[in-house]
C-alpha cells in the first residue's frame, strides 16, 4: 500500500506504484503521512480561531458576556451595601463578622488583623504597598461606622496614623467585651459609684461585679472589699469592722454585700430616739 501526496485530495492510499500515476508526486511512508495530516488540522484550526476572533459574531458574543458580568457585579454590590451594618455603641459582636467577611473579599482581612512587620530592610516598594492596602482598609472601615463611631475614630486618628491596622485594633479594644479600653471603662463606672441609700448602693456594686464577670477582668476579692468598703460614709466604720472580724477566703463580694444589707436593718431595730431628759439613755423607774 502506498500513499500518494494530490494537488487536489492531498494523501490518498493506493495499491498501485506511484510510477504508473499520472502527474502524482513521490510516494512516502505511514507515519510521515500521518505526522502532515496532523499538522495540517492544526493549522485549519487556527485559522477557524483566527477568523472567529476577527468576527463580528464573537465581539457581539464578548460584549453580550461582558455585559452580563457588568450587570451581575452591580447587582452583588448593590445587595452588599443594602446589607451594610454600620457599627454602633451596642452591636460590636454583630459587626464584627461581617465586616470581617467584606475585608476578606477585598484581600484586606490579613493587612488588617495581622498587618506585616516592616524592618529597616525593607524595600521602598513593600513600604509603599503596605501603606496602600493599610489606607484603603481605612477607608473601607470608617464607611462602616455609624456617625457617633466615626467622631470617636476620628479623635482616635488625630493622634494616630490613619491606618486599617491601628483604627481595627482601637476599636476591638473599645468594643470587645474583653478588650482593655472596655475593661478601663468599666473599671471607671465603678469607680464613680457613690453612696446615696444602701439599697441603691449594693444594687449598682453587684452590677458592676456582674460585667466584670462579663468582661473576664478579674479583681482579687480582697482588693474589691476594701474598694466597696472605702465608698462607705464613716458612719459605717463599725458594720466595717464588724463584717471583717468574720470575713475568710471562702466569704465572696456578695456576702459583703448581704451583710451590710442585714446589719443595716439590725442596727435600725436597735437604735432609738434620745430625749433631753435621759441624754440617750433608757429612763430607768
Amino acid at each position: 500500500m502506498f500513499y500518494v501526496l494530490t494537488p487536489s485530495r492531498g494523501f490518498v492510499k493506493t495499491p498501485v506504484s506511484p510510477t504508473v500515476q499520472w502527474n502524482a508526486e513521490p510516494a512516502i511512508d505511514e507515519r510521515t503521512a500521518n505526522a502532515v495530516m496532523v499538522i495540517t488540522k492544526i493549522q485549519t484550526f487556527r485559522e477557524y480561531c483566527w477568523n472567529m476572533l476577527m468576527s463580528k459574531t464573537y465581539f457581539l458574543t464578548l460584549g453580550a458576556f461582558l455585559e452580563n458580568f457588568y450587570n451581575r457585579s452591580l447587582r452583588i454590590g448593590r445587595k452588599m451595601a443594602n446589607e451594610r451594618i454600620l457599627l454602633n455603641s451596642t452591636n460590636y459582636e454583630i459587626w464584627k463578622p461581617k465586616m470581617e467577611e467584606k475585608l476578606q473579599n477585598l484581600h484586606l482581612l490579613e493587612i488588617t488583623s495581622r498587618p506585616p512587620l516592616m524592618t529597616q530592610g525593607s524595600s521602598a516598594e513593600d513600604l509603599a504597598w503596605l501603606s496602600i492596602l493599610e489606607k484603603e482598609a481605612y477607608d473601607v472601615i470608617m464607611d462602616n461606622l455609624d456617625e457617633s463611631s466615626v467622631m470617636i475614630a476620628s479623635a482616635y486618628t488625630d493622634t494616630n496614623p490613619k491606618t486599617g491596622s491601628g483604627l481595627w485594633k482601637y476599636l476591638q479594644n473599645r468594643h470587645s467585651i474583653n478588650g482593655i479600653i472596655n475593661r478601663t471603662m468599666l473599671y471607671k463606672k465603678f469607680a464613680k459609684i457613690q453612696f446615696t441609700t444602701l439599697d441603691t448602693f449594693c444594687d449598682e456594686i453587684r452590677v458592676s461585679i456582674e460585667e466584670f464577670s462579663i468582661a473576664q477582668l478579674e479583681i482579687p476579692k480582697d482588693l474589691l472589699v476594701v474598694m466597696i468598703f472605702g465608698k462607705l460614709p464613716d458612719s459605717f466604720d463599725y458594720r466595717i469592722q464588724l463584717i471583717s472580724q468574720d470575713l475568710n477566703h471562702d466569704h465572696d463580694v456578695e456576702y459583703v454585700l448581704g451583710r451590710l444589707e442585714e446589719d443595716d436593718i439590725t442596727f435600725d431595730q436597735m437604735s432609738e430616739p434620745a430625749t433631753e431628759e435621759t441624754n440617750g439613755f433608757r429612763k430607768t423607774s
